[in-house]
């Protein structure tokens, strides 16, 4: 298990510098992509960190650049969806293969929308992704099929949710903070 006993924090070497991106752990590595830099234009980055080496190194881009988008890893290839281009929402959902460095498309988002809640579902299946809420704080929430790349609708949250933080643990997926 990870040890947190001191509190000292160092600095990596420097990425692309940018805010509203999504970031992801697969094989080691932290995948971390789009993004913007001005508020206005979207990125479609992609830099791995890799730890061994303290390295950043830029690796193939998104194919639609976003930001304020949902980045989630499942079984070793790192899912970016929804979020906006250029201050339009969308419903893109990619996949980067990080041993082929490239990106696919995949079925999109059943809405357009940014600021979603997303996590890994480990619990349910090893190949699934649970997103729910965005802007508008709406209720909704999809699961998403890695294998057979389909969402499908699941029950709403209690109440309406944008720009939460979702994780997974014992087979359930918490969703937290965010906006009303």
């Amino acid at each position: 298990a990870p040890s947190f006993a001191t509190t000292v924090w160092t600095a990596l070497p420097p990425m692309t510098a940018r805010y509203a991106a999504g970031a992801a752990l697969a094989g080691g590595r932290i995948y971390v992509t789009g993004g913007t830099s001005n508020g206005f234009t979207s990125l479609g980055a992609n830099e791995e960190y890799d730890p061994v080496s303290n390295s950043w190194i830029a690796r193939a881009a998104m194919i639609t650049g976003r930001d304020r988008h949902s980045v989630v890893a499942v079984d070793g290839k790192v899912y970016a969806f929804g979020g906006e281009t250029d201050g339009v929402n969308g419903n893109a959902n990619e996949m980067y293969a990080p041993a082929t460095n490239s990106w696919s498309g995949k079925t999109v988002f059943p809405a357009s929308r940014r600021l979603i809640a997303a996590a890994s579902a480990a619990g349910a299946t090893a190949q699934s992704i649970v997103a729910a809420g965005g802007n508008g704080s709406v209720n909704s929430a999809y699961m998403y099929n890695s294998v057979l790349d389909s969402w499908a609708a699941k029950t709403g949250m209690p109440a309406g949710l944008s720009a939460g933080a979702a994780a997974s643990l014992g087979g359930k997926i918490y969703v937290m903070g965010g906006a009303a």
